[in-house]
């Protein structure tokens, strides 16, 4: 598992996973907007800003199903129907900042591929799979 870019565990160790979350919660953030959502015609239309950064940062869109299921034909879970959350159909990087710098933009994704309830994640990450400096969420109806 690895917590906002910078803690790294095995999954499973809960003691790890519960100090990393503190350890991360405890960090200052990037403040990051999601504004104006709408769909039309199979796009997601949003307005996305963030306050200036004190460094260069990547901006990444993500659409997220809420819940999907497969049916598993092979391996360890054959034959096993299985329920997933909060499963990444899309990741886009949208834009980056330099230094001392916010960004503002008007976005256009494909949500054609989202059959239900899903959701939109901003985030902003140092650059080369660097530290997340702050995210945002919002839900949508494709």
């Amino acid at each position: 598992m690895v917590v906002d870019g910078a803690y790294e565990f095995t999954g499973s160790d809960r003691a790890k996973a519960a100090a990393a979350f503190e350890k991360a919660r405890r960090l200052p953030t990037i403040p990051v907007r999601i504004s104006s959502t709408k769909v039309e015609s199979g796009k997601l239309q949003v307005h996305i800003e963030t306050d200036a950064v004190p460094g260069k940062a990547d901006v990444f869109a993500a659409l997220v199903l809420d819940s999907a299921e497969s049916q598993v034909q092979r391996g360890e879970n054959g034959g096993h129907r299985l329920q997933h959350v909060a499963v990444v159909r899309n990741l886009k990087k949208i834009g980056k900042t330099e230094s001392r710098q916010g960004y503002s933009n008007d976005v256009s994704l494909d949500a054609h591929s989202l059959p239900h309830a899903a959701r939109l994640i901003v985030f902003l990450q140092e650059p080369g799979q660097g530290k997340i400096l702050g995210a945002a969420v919002t839900p949508f109806a494709p």
